[in-house]
């Protein structure tokens, strides 16, 4: 009969089979002699096992394997954390020489599938769901991907979270594309590095993140750069703890910084980061349909579009690769302008959408009057920032956050125009000036706001980056099989270099610089136009052209006439412009409105109010 023992570790009982047979079993302490012994690979860390036949249905895992299996499907009790927390991180197994095994499909089974409304099922390892499960990606949830465009777009409300499952799915899908070319993406690490890098891309972004950071310069480092990343990811955090289990802490680090071109050194594993965020990737291809299907708009794409991609051997870099068998293949290169449209049509439509400008230029201006800083809304999501500043002390920050949840939008009065000759040098001036020096441009709105007479919070100044890139066009491509890999944007065949050379025109046109006024202060507003158009000539040498936002309400005209009549009557009397002024507002207290009269008659009536002022000042 075979000797009975019990493992030290786990406390199965062991069946020690007769020293001629050579081998160990997990199993019932069973007569070994009546039993046929079958050799068989854990399906979950590979370790070697040997069974007895009458269990062959019921193992399938080496006794650790199968007890945290059986744990994992039982519903947690209150109280119970995550998968991995902090203080008590998995150990993944290791082999004899101390390097962690690598999972493959067969050995390291998806443990847990999401339903999304985009792409369907999205599998994710274990390891994937452990970091998932933690605080801080679970932040994301609230914190919406197009930020204030759901008040343009109701429907506009995904979030981080989802997207950053999405773009895993997406680099999955370019890996099972590449594999068949490039041996390196066999590599079971690499794919887990790759989908890691994906997972965790957007881990950085803040509330209203492009809002603060990139419009508005209020914060100063960036949701890709280290700097912000490491506070979620870094050593001694959930996720740092779980990525130094896998092994990956580095290469999930390098990865990130030259996704940010934080990094600048050149890496044989660049193609990495290009996968997950670099011009068109794996990010660019869930948010443009994620985006487009929350906002009602058709952005999709050929998925054919991922057979063209390779990995450039010399760079490490990843490739569009447009020609085949040594033709140029013309259809490769319409699907590229396709999705460069494609993603053109989403900023122009959404992103810089005028209503949603406004609403950010309310909420930085509240942001700014409450002097709000980086640390201090590190773990909060949109709702949450939004009811902090609700509950600020100062009366004007409440005001501005509670006309943005009323929708009650300033409104567009003056914007600079990007038709001009000259808007190269102005943007660069503006953007110097009311982009960069943050206190300058509220000192400007201040100034403005008492000299007409207007609460605090009347007016706001949209003023962005003038370093708005149209990124995508920098795709690498390859045109020939002799040639090296050059951006898309210098392709020299004109049918398509016209086509990709109008995009990028058209892409910096979006750039703008606008003045929003509360609807109550209309009546003011070419007063307040051209006096910041005054402001900026004065000190600093910009002429700015008028692009009003005529709109074709009757009391947009009595203003538009108003103005008019004033400025014909301040020049034939030579008014002073303190005098010019005064006029102004003394006929909006006139106010006259049109209604049944035509412009004619309204504008002898304006013509005599200026000459009853007239004689009242000058006492004739």
């Amino acid at each position: 009969m075979a000797q009975i023992q019990v493992c030290e570790t786990c406390g199965t009982v062991l069946t020690q089979l007769p020293t001629e047979s050579g081998l160990t079993s997990w199993g019932k302490s069973i007569d070994a002699s009546h039993t046929k012994i079958i050799e068989k690979v854990c399906e979950c860390c590979a370790r070697p096992i040997r069974i007895f036949s009458q269990n062959m249905k019921q193992q399938h895992y080496c006794p650790d394997c199968y007890k945290q299996r059986k744990r994992k499907s039982k519903k947690p009790k209150d109280g119970e954390g995550p998968l991995f927390t902090q203080n008590n991180t998995k150990s993944y197994p290791v082999d004899k020489e101390g390097e962690k095994q690598q999972d493959s499909p067969a050995t390291s089974p998806y443990i847990k599938t999401f339903r999304d409304n985009i792409h369907g099922d999205i599998d994710f390892y274990d390891w994937e769901v452990a970091i998932i499960d933690t605080a801080d990606f679970q932040r994301l949830r609230g914190i919406k991907q197009l930020g204030l465009a759901n008040y343009v777009y109701p429907g506009a409300l995904h979030t981080r979270f989802e997207h950053s499952l999405g773009t895993v799915y997406m680099a999955q899908k370019m890996i099972d594309s590449l594999k068949n070319k490039h041996e390196v993406l066999n590599d079971s690490k690499i794919v887990r590095v790759i989908r890691l890098v994906a997972l965790l891309h957007d881990i950085g972004h803040l509330p209203f993140g492009h809002t603060f950071e990139d419009e508005y310069g209020l914060i100063q480092s960036r949701h890709d750069k280290w700097q912000r990343i490491e506070k979620y990811i870094g050593l001694g955090t959930e996720i740092g703890a779980i990525l130094v289990s896998l092994q990956c802490f580095d290469e999930v680090k390098s990865a990130l910084r030259r996704l940010s071109k934080e990094s600048t050194e050149s890496s044989s594993e660049s193609y990495i980061s290009d996968l997950v965020g670099n011009t068109i990737c794996a990010d660019l291809f869930d948010y443009l349909k994620r985006d487009g299907n929350h906002c009602g708009l058709n952005l999709e794409y050929d998925e054919r579009l991922l057979k063209y991609f390779e990995i450039d051997s010399s760079s490490g870099h990843l490739v569009v690769r447009l020609e085949k068998d040594g033709e140029f293949r013309r259809d490769n290169v319409s699907e590229l302008v396709g999705l460069l449209q494609s993603r053109y049509s989403l900023a122009e439509k959404v992103l810089f959408h005028h209503t949603k400008l406004a609403a950010g230029a309310m909420l930085a201006r509240a942001f700014l009057l409450e002097k709000v800083e980086e640390k201090q809304i590190l773990n909060l999501g949109d709702e949450q920032l939004l009811s902090e500043l609700e509950q600020a002390g100062d009366k004007t920050v409440v005001e501005l956050v509670q006309a943005l949840r009323h929708r009650k939008f300033h409104k567009v009065i003056f914007r600079v125009s990007s038709e001009y000759a000259d808007i190269g040098h102005t943007r660069k001036r503006l953007t110097k000036i009311l982009h960069r020096d943050q206190d300058y441009q509220e000192s400007l709105v201040e100034e403005l706001e008492e000299r007409f007479n207007m609460p605090k919070g009347s007016l706001c100044i949209y003023c962005p980056d003038e370093k708005m890139l149209f990124k995508a066009a920098e795709v690498l491509i390859v045109a020939n099989s002799n040639s090296e890999p050059e951006a898309l944007s210098t392709i020299h065949y004109p049918a398509f270099a016209s086509d990709v050379a109008s995009l990028k025109t058209k892409h910096v046109g979006l750039w703008t610089t606008q003045l929003f006024l509360n609807e109550e202060q209309y009546p003011k507003a070419v007063l307040i136009a051209e006096a910041f158009k005054r402001i900026m000539s004065d000190r600093h040498h910009l002429i700015l052209l008028n692009d009003l936002d005529v709109r074709p309400s009757a009391r947009w005209r009595d203003v538009l006439l108003r103005y008019k009549v004033v400025d014909s009557f301040a020049l034939e009397k030579s008014l002073p412009r303190p005098q010019e002024e005064h006029l102004h507002l003394e006929l909006e207290k006139y106010s006259i409105s049109l209604r049944k009269g035509s412009i004619e008659s309204l504008e002898a009536q304006y013509r005599q109010a200026c000459e009853e002022w007239w004689r009242q000042v000058s006492g004739k």
